[in-house]
């Protein structure tokens, strides 16, 4: 067996145990997306804490995220009140809101046929005629006459 050959057939072993290893690893985990709900946290912003972290450090990113401490808690419901549990190296939420309830917006409907700004802002879509002409505000078949 000549030296390529050597070489052909170490890389083809790598390849086939590497292949049966790696189905043993850990798997990648796929997150679902879920709806929000009323109670639930919508975090826009979050930031890692440092490896050294202590119960000033909730002060810390209040202040650096331009919030203030009982904000920065409500975000972060896991952590007490006196910031003693928070973690190092940890995500927080450093800006959103608690959702208190979710409102559902059903636009008018322009069951009259009368749209646009002299009626509510009424909608023509749902309705036979889809369009609001901007002239008349009325429902039709275009947006012109």
């Amino acid at each position: 067996m000549g030296p390529l050959q050597a070489v052909r057939l170490a890389l083809a072993t790598l390849l086939v145990i590497n292949s049966a290893v790696s189905a043993d690893e850990c798997q990648p985990e796929t997150w679902r997306l879920r709806a929000l709900r009323p109670g639930d946290i919508n975090c826009r912003l979050s930031t890692v804490t440092e490896p050294k972290v202590d119960s000033k450090t909730c002060a810390f990113l209040a202040n650096k995220y331009h919030t203030t401490v009982d904000t920065f808690l409500d975000l972060n419901p896991g952590l007490d009140r006196d910031c003693d549990s928070i973690e190092p190296d940890t995500r927080y939420c450093v800006e959103g809101c608690k959702l208190k309830l979710l409102l559902v917006y059903e636009p008018l409907r322009a069951s009259n046929g009368l749209c646009g700004p002299d009626n509510g802002n009424a909608t023509c879509v749902g309705t036979d005629k889809q369009c609001c002409n901007k002239i008349t505000w009325k429902c039709g078949d275009t947006t012109y006459v």
